[in-house]
C-alpha cells in the first residue's frame, strides 16, 4: 500500500463536512422527495442542485436509470450496486442512481433513491470540498466517509 493511499485514507477518517444550517427550501425538497410515491430523475436533480448550492460547489448531473448491477450465486443476490459517482480525467463528474431493483426489477423507493444520492454526493464532496485524491469507504460508521453521510443527513433533517 502506497504512502499516498495511507495519507488519503487517514485524511478521510478525520475529515468532516462544513457545518451548515441548510435553508428551509433545501430541507423541504429533501423531505418532499422522500415522501413521494415515486421519484423522477428531475426531482433527484433538484435535491442534488439544492445541496450543492448550500455547499457552494458546482452542480453535478444526476442520471436515474437502469437496473442495479449485481452478482448472484445462482440462488440469491450476493452483491449489488445502488449508485455510482464517476469522475473523468477532465474533471467532469456525474452521479448515476440505479432506478430499478436488481432482482424484482421494480422502481426503487424515493427514500432508497435519495439515500443513494446522498451517499454519492458525499463521494463528490470528498473531492470538491475536502480535497481527497480518492474517496474510500472508511471502516468506521461514526467517522470518515460514513460519518460524513450521517452528518449530511442530519443537516437535511
Amino acid at each position: 500500500m502506497s504512502q499516498q493511499y495511507v495519507d488519503n485514507y487517514d485524511k478521510s477518517q478525520k475529515a468532516t463536512l462544513p457545518i451548515l444550517s441548510f435553508s428551509t427550501i433545501t430541507k423541504k425538497e429533501y423531505t418532499k422527495g422522500r415522501e413521494l410515491e415515486k421519484i423522477s430523475e428531475r426531482e433527484l436533480q433538484i435535491i442534488a442542485d439544492a445541496i450543492c448550492c448550500e455547499f457552494a460547489v458546482p452542480t453535478i448531473p444526476i442520471n436515474f436509470k437502469d437496473r442495479q448491477p449485481h452478482k448472484s450465486d445462482g440462488k440469491k443476490i450476493t452483491e449489488k450496486t445502488q449508485g455510482i459517482f464517476q469522475r473523468t480525467n477532465l474533471g467532469n463528474s456525474r452521479i448515476t442512481v440505479y432506478k430499478y431493483t436488481a432482482s424484482r426489477k421494480q422502481q426503487r423507493s424515493p427514500k432508497g433513491a435519495i439515500s443513494t444520492l446522498v451517499h454519492e454526493l458525499c463521494h463528490y464532496f470528498d473531492f470538491s470540498i475536502i480535497g481527497l485524491t480518492r474517496s474510500p469507504h472508511t471502516g468506521n460508521k461514526d467517522h470518515g466517509f460514513y460519518g460524513r453521510i450521517r452528518q449530511l443527513t442530519d443537516m437535511l433533517s
